[in-house]
């Protein structure tokens, strides 16, 4: 699932209401719009910082072409990590 600024603002906001359930109306919409404002921030500078290691299992591959360059088409998974 792609990370948002709305959905991580939405987790945010429902978590204050549930500790403030008087938190309502405008109010919940005023916060609920600064909230995207920062995770816009904070999305936007993962998306732009984050290093991505992966390494790829490829399970069968045809058209191979020998020695060096460029085979495929392959499937296979991919699995990594974010640091």
């Amino acid at each position: 699932m792609a990370m948002t600024a709305s959905g991580m603002a939405t987790l945010i906001v429902t978590a204050l209401k549930a500790r403030n359930p008087e938190i309502t109306g405008d109010e919940e919409t005023e916060l609920q719009a600064y909230w995207e404002d920062i995770c816009g921030g904070i999305v936007s500078h993962i998306q732009s910082s984050a290093q991505v290691t992966t390494s790829v299992a490829v399970a069968s591959v045809s058209g191979v072409t020998p020695g060096g360059g460029v085979s495929g088409p392959g499937s296979g998974t991919g699995t990594g990590s974010i640091s």
